[in-house]
């Protein structure tokens, strides 16, 4: 029944960054840039989605693991003596298990989005505190991911975003097709066009708080 739960689910959803190949926007006119960028059509490049398809391969092959281990023989010889105590299969099936549930929250995250003073700059940030399975298999709201202070805006909060992932980063910028492009973001043999004005906090928040929690946890599970 674990496994099955979502099994006929579909995971897709609108990108909140809305992206273009640079050298296909620099072909469109100012008209055809509108339609594209207010589609969810899937030619729009996203960040988002790239990190999205990783994640749901992982969630086929955490599910196929816990799959295997309920039903191919073991071999007792890679335990200690050659046997396996109870607990210990327990404690192993609630670790399989945790793993799929944990991606499965990063899929699909249910968050809230709260105003938090900070203690000694009495500043205050937006944050998006959203739920997550702890080593014993307990669901609570226990991630936090600061999205902005609340004096900063969206553009720039996601000019510090695309910075962290390596991107160099151009405002206001002057197309050759003679519009002018929010927000273009650059690497080598790499080059988009940014729709900074289809970002409103809710995306915002998803996207910095999904992006976070999957860097958790690959940090957690592939980096060891």
């Amino acid at each position: 029944m674990f496994l099955a739960l979502d099994d006929n689910k579909d995971y897709a959803t609108d990108s909140p960054d809305k992206m273009m190949l640079l050298s296909e926007y620099e072909q469109l006119s100012a008209n055809e840039v509108g339609t594209i960028f207010r589609s969810n059509q899937d030619s729009n490049f996203s960040i988002f989605q790239k990190f999205r398809k990783e994640q749901l391969e992982e969630l086929q092959r955490s599910k196929q693991e816990l799959r295997d281990f309920y039903t191919t023989p073991w071999d007792y010889s890679q335990f200690e003596n050659g046997c396996i105590s109870p607990m210990d299969i327990a404690r192993l099936t609630l670790q399989k298990k945790i793993r799929v549930a944990r991606i499965r929250e990063i899929l699909e995250p249910q968050f809230a989005e709260v105003l938090v003073p900070h203690s000694k700059t009495k500043h205050k940030y937006w944050a998006a505190r959203a739920y997550w399975w702890n080593d014993y298999g307990i669901r609570s709201r226990s991630v936090t991911k600061t999205i902005r202070r609340s004096d900063v805006e969206i553009v720039d909060r996601l000019k510090i975003v695309y910075e962290d992932l390596d991107y160099e980063i151009i405002l206001n910028a002057r197309m050759k097709n003679n519009t002018i492009a929010d927000m273009v973001i650059k690497k080598p043999n790499e080059a988009y066009v940014v729709e900074v004005k289809k970002m409103n906090f809710n995306y915002l928040a998803r996207f910095i708080l999904t992006m976070g929690m999957w860097l958790d946890y690959k940090k957690l599970y592939f980096d060891n």
